[in-house]
């Protein structure tokens, strides 16, 4: 029996924010903001407008992933040096100090430790990290009664950041262990002593008692005797019991300790307490404005900004004032940054920078907003979608709460925003953009092309497109089809024609009665005048059938296999050389290859008919260069020469939807490293287009896709339109694409070339389940919105169902729930013919523990998308999960799992919804998936259990079952005998069901045989995949099967990989966790080793981590082919073979093909 060879990877990272801090980190005079998303850092700097207006903006400097969940977040500035440093601590208690080095632009570790204590009981509340404010010292409390202190200013020496040897970094230190009394510590911070005290550092700390009344301490703390002493004259007893926040203030303004409470504000202080009462709030965070400490922002959990003024006289607090700043995302971190400039990090909304002013806007408020960093924390649940029929799937998710909850639609691919459409333009088959002159920043023409005719579209007047009539359209000819048409050299335009002789009157005389008779081929003009400047005409009366043009240079193929090459001089044409192939030519290219030159090329690019093959000519000599065969019985029918990333490709797209790439050499300029995939099922036709400054392909056909290079590799992004048939840049005002598709000509937007397009649908409520009703064209969710009684300040949940049109994301019906009623569940079935959209929720009641009912609801969606409730039952508990099975609808209530079914009463109109059969003995069924007729159930604490439906005697039968106790928060089956949940210590696990075992207790039981820490909470697992199948054809490798989300606004895929893939992978990822270092030196290993309180960590197994493998492509050449021979070095010493590491029977091309066929997965 096989192991699951499960590949994992991120799809996208998560985005909630945890930690902000401001810090001088990557140069003394750079404003940086450090920003924590649970598992990497983000390092941005702040920094001015290019337009030279005093806008600023922030840019993404580093991405750092960590191999850890961020605890702690912290800063200090080391004695003689001019940068900040960061104090990092993770959950699984390692810490590290990380200085940033700007030659390198790279972090260094400059202290790591293990501040785990393996008898200590930890904390109930999150671990809080401390950096006293000279920098000496750091504290952490992560267990109860617990503060350990490290001294970090004597291990990190020197005036700048340097790399350290693994040696230095293992040399253990001695950590001062603190006692406390408090156990139930909800807030610290370290104080500046007040002023005319011995200046030792004193600890606030506000804690919970046995009776839950809340308390402020303070202690002057001993580093040189390891003890708290408590410190008189300081303290509060009894305060509010909302208390959760401590704000110390500087000595520079008497010193103290500000208590932030859910009612009240208290600026403790040697020189007596004042107390202000405010608007009943939860604050979530703060940061300080000023040095002297006299300006604090607050943000609460409601998405307010608020200044906290304190009111200075005789150096003693006298006054404390709140003012309430606006409205921003709900924060999870703030920080003041510069010039009214103030990040804000949230959880449950986009993060955002926005400006602080003097004076109101509009909104009578004090904050624009300036920049929005997307985060789709958190991502609750989300279904898989195929609007457009196009093979190309979409994830809608649920995302965000309260305020800022709402849909986001996720998906692999670019976005074109059209501009504008030019209905009923069949049988065009070529389109060209033309400027009035060839270093005109815009174009101002289109040059359309059909059968047998070739029309103009310019800018009118008042700048809008439309029709060029006859006479404006100069020594255009217009009565043929266009082959080819662009700006070359010398303000002049080349159109190519077909060659035959028509008729030119005089456009300038109306009914011209004498014509002229002119034969075509190439058609030299003035840009600006459209008059004609030169012709040539092809010899022997040949036909042109394709031809190419940069600007200066022109190849064209004409009939009987000739190929012939022309020059651009001002005001003439001059064929340079010929050549007649074996062969007629299906395709040809000359486009500029830009790491040679912009203006012309060296090479002629064909394919041909017959032998299929494609070959690199000679210019000017148009000698055969180099030439491969694509496919025995498929014509190439586009081809191109491009360079993306600095490097130099050929493409031969052929009549099947194939794409075959080579890379020419750098040096002999052959073709090598040839790859193969499908991006369709018809003929593909290849273009280039820039976006951002970067070169890009547009391959058009029925799944149009654009490809781009990210670190060295090329990516594949399905396009949001059904099939395009030709596309060419036109940048009219801005770098639009005009493309044809349907029939229409249309002018569109690039949407930013990114792995992942989100688009945002603000709801304003949260979102907790969604489904997609194909059949009704609208999703169903589920939502939940707090409203707050404006006279009693009590806040209520109130429950909703609505649909939404699954187009235009507009409200189609909506129903209200009962007081108290929370909806849970939703699910799609099919009951007969007709589809019903199943609603299962539960009653919380404020004196109940656990909910004793719940309904279960069933609407129809009638004919005009109105919600109609057809029938509902009461249930005797919460129904947390909803599923189907043989045309049952399959229910998780508290502890059973139940089928149900719909059926019509004797009077033929009316229905009721049936219990059939029920399975008991769970603690909590929390999920539920199914399969054929297997029924995963995910319990919340019993693990996974397999149960079969029989339909023939509605019942349901345990087959198998995991005994251990892990606790599901997500399931889904890989196929009839493979599972993968997620549980609640953020790891995935792999079930096997031993269905050809011999013994009964074997098939009774559930295997795990996989393990993998994610370090993001699950909340969903779910079929499906974000890619259209753009594997490598000939050797498929791997197969994407589920996809999840995450608490924290991550996206992952699981794919399943054939064996002989994963033996080779599985050395990889052991290999390159030597070989690729983790930020802080932690251990790859040890971060995918799962871990729960009940035992010690177990290795991952039955997974291979993406995230990593996939770094391979981000390699050197040296540390590509180290990883291939299983060769390390220490330090910047040599390579050698390491015992730990293993050799690869594959070479770094073959690897790195592989690797890549991975990435194209997700």
């Amino acid at each position: 029996m096989s192991g699951p060879n499960l590949y994992v990877v991120s799809a996208r990272k998560p985005d909630s924010v945890s930690h902000v801090l401001r810090a001088n980190f990557t140069a003394p005079s750079h404003i940086n903001v450090i920003v924590s998303k649970t598992t990497h850092l983000e390092i941005y700097v702040l920094e001015s407008a290019a337009n030279g207006s005093k806008e600023k903006y922030l840019r993404l400097v580093l991405d750092a992933p960590i191999y850890g969940r961020i605890a702690t977040l912290g800063k200090c500035r080391m004695p003689n040096r001019s940068q900040d440093t960061l104090v990092i601590s993770t959950e699984r208690h390692r810490f590290m100090v990380i200085s940033y080095n700007a030659s390198q632009l790279r972090l260094e570790t400059e202290i790591v430790d293990d501040i785990s204590e393996l008898l200590a009981s930890p904390t109930d509340n999150p671990h809080i990290g401390l950096v006293l404010p000279d920098g000496e010292f750091a504290a952490f409390h992560n267990y109860r009664g617990s503060l350990k202190v490290i001294e970090i200013a004597k291990h990190c020496t020197g005036s700048k950041p340097h790399k350290k040897t693994s040696r230095d970094l293992r040399r253990p230190m001695v950590p001062i262990n603190f006692r406390l009394e408090e156990h139930y510590v909800l807030s610290l911070a370290f104080m500046e002593a007040p002023p005319g005290v011995d200046a030792k550092p004193l600890l606030a700390v506000l804690y919970q008692d046995h009776r839950s009344s809340r308390h402020l301490k303070i202690y002057t703390a001993n580093f040189v005797s390891g003890r708290l002493q408590e410190f008189k004259g300081l303290g509060a007893q009894n305060l509010d019991y909302g208390a959760n926040m401590l704000i110390p203030i500087p000595r520079a303004s008497g010193s103290g300790v500000i208590v932030i409470s859910e009612q009240n504000i208290t600026a403790v202080t040697p020189k007596g307490n004042k107390s202000i009462t405010i608007r009943p709030t939860i604050m979530k965070c703060w940061d300080r404005f000023d040095p002297e400490g006299t300006r604090y922002l607050l943000g609460d959990y409601e998405g307010k900004l608020y200044a906290l003024i304190l009111i200075m006289a005789n150096d003693a607090v006298v006054d404390v004032r709140l003012e309430d700043l606006g409205q921003v995302t709900q924060a999870s971190a703030v920080a003041y940054l510069d010039a009214g400039y103030v990040y804000v990090g949230s959880h449950f909304g986009d993060s955002q920078l926005v400006q602080l002013s003097t004076q109101p806007n509009e909104r009578y408020e004090y904050v624009d907003i300036k920049m929005e960093f997307e985060n789709l924390a958190p991502i609750i649940d989300f279904c898989v979608v195929d609007i457009e029929k196009q093979g190309q799937s979409q994830v809608v998710a649920a995302c965000g709460g309260n305020k800022d909850g709402s849909l986001r639609v996720i998906r692999n691919g670019i976005g074109i925003e059209v501009l504008g459409t030019l209905n009923d333009v069949p049988d065009l088959n070529g389109i060209w953009a033309l400027k009035p002159s060839f270093d005109a920043p815009l174009d101002d023409t289109l040059v359309l092309s059909f059968i047998s005719e070739t029309k103009l579209i310019g800018k009118d007047e008042d700048g809008d497109l439309g029709p060029i009539d006859d006479a404006d359209a100069g020594d255009f000819i217009l009565d043929q089809t266009t082959l080819a048409c662009a700006n070359v050299i010398g303000d002049q335009t080349v159109q190519v024609c077909g060659f035959d002789t028509h008729l030119v009157p005089d456009r300038r005389v109306v009914n011209d009665p004498s014509p002229k008779v002119v034969p075509t081929g190439i058609n030299l003009l003035a840009s600006l005048s459209r008059s004609r400047l030169s012709t040539w005409t092809p010899p022997r009366n040949a036909r042109i059938h394709h031809a190419s043009i940069n600007p200066q240079q022109i190849v064209l193929a004409m009939s009987g296999g000739f190929v012939v090459y022309l020059e651009v001089h001002q005001g003439a044409l001059q064929q340079v050389s010929e050549i007649e192939l074996e062969h007629e030519v299906s395709c040809i290219n000359i486009s500029p290859l830009q790491s040679v030159s912009p203006l012309r090329s060296d090479y002629c690019l064909v394919g041909l008919w017959t032998d299929m093959t494609v070959r690199l000519l000679e210019l000017p000599s148009l000698k055969e260069f180099d030439k491969q065969i694509t496919e025995q019985d498929m014509i190439p029918r586009s081809v191109l020469l491009v360079t993306m990333g600095g490097i130099d490709f050929a493409m031969a797209a052929l009549g099947d939807g194939h794409l075959h790439t080579f890379q020419l050499h750098p040096t002999s300029r052959r073709f090598c490293e040839r790859k193969s995939l499908s991006l369709g099922s018809r003929s593909i036709s290849l273009s280039t287009f820039a976006s951002q400054g970067s070169t890009c392909v547009f391959a058009a056909s029925d799944r149009p896709t654009v490809m781009h290079m990210s670190n060295g590799k090329i990516l594949y992004s399905p396009v949001n339109l059904k099939e395009v048939t030709h596309m060419c840049p036109f940048h009219y005002d801005e770098d639009a694409l005009a493309l044809v598709t349907g029939g229409a000509l249309k002018i569109g937007l690039v949407e930013a070339i990114q792995k992942l397009h989100v688009k945002k649908i603000p709801l304003g409520e949260t979102v907790r389940r969604i489904v997609h009703n194909e059949n009704a064209g609208a999703f169903g969710i589920l939502t939940l919105r707090t409203v707050r009684d404006q006279e009693s300040e009590e806040e209520e949940e109130k429950g909703f169902v609505r649909i939404l049109d699954d187009r235009t994301y507009e409200g189609l019906d909506e129903h209200a729930l009962e007081p108290f009623e929370n909806p849970q569940s939703i699910h799609l079935v099919n009951f007969g013919s007709q589809q019903f959209m199943c609603v299962g929720t539960a009653y919380v009641l404020p004196q109940e523990e656990d909910p004793a009912k719940g309904r279960i609801l069933v609407f129809a969606i009638t004919e005009s998308r109105r919600l109609r409730l057809i029938t509902e039952t009461q249930v005797h508990g919460c129904v947390y999960c909803l599923s189907a099975v043989g045309g049952r609808l399959l229910a998780g209530v508290n502890s059973k799992v139940q089928t149900f079914a719909l059926e019509l009463k004797d009077d033929g109109a009316t229905w009721s919804l049936t219990w059939k059969a029920t399975h008991h003995g769970n603690i909590i069924v929390y999920a539920l998936a199914v399969r054929g007729d297997f029924v995963l159930v995910g319990d919340l604490m019993k693990s996974v259990k397999v149960l079969q439906y029989n339909s023939q005697d509605d019942t349901l039968t345990k087959l198998a079952q995991d005994h251990d106790s892990v606790w599901i928060t997500g399931l889904e089956a890989v196929d009839d005998d493979l599972y993968v949940a997620a549980e609640h210590n953020q790891n995935l696990v792999a079930f096997q069901k031993i269905s050809e075992a011999v013994s009964e207790s074997e098939r009774d039981r559930l295997k795990q045989c996989g393990w993998f820490h994610v370090g993001q909470g699950i909340n969903r697992i779910r079929r499906g995949a974000l890619t259209t199948n753009l594997v490598d054809q000939e050797h498929p490798i791997g197969k994407p099967v589920l996809i999840y989300c995450t608490v924290t606004g991550g996206l992952g895929v699981i794919a399943s990989v054939d064996d002989k893939t994963y033996g080779i992978l599985s050395d990889v990822q052991e290999n390159m966790r030597l070989i690729v270092r983790g930020v802080g030196e932690l251990r790859h290993d040890q971060w995918r080793a799962t871990a729960d309180m009940r035992g010690p960590e177990r290795p991952s197994t039955g997974f291979l981590d993406g995230d990593l493998i996939e770094q391979y492509l981000d390699l050197t050449r040296e540390h590509k082919e180290a990883v291939i021979k299983g060769t390390r070095s220490t330090g910047d010493g040599p390579q050698h073979e390491s015992k730990r590491m293993k050799k690869l029977d594959v070479t770094v091309e073959e690897l790195v093909h592989i690797v890549e066929e991975m990435t194209r997965l997700h």
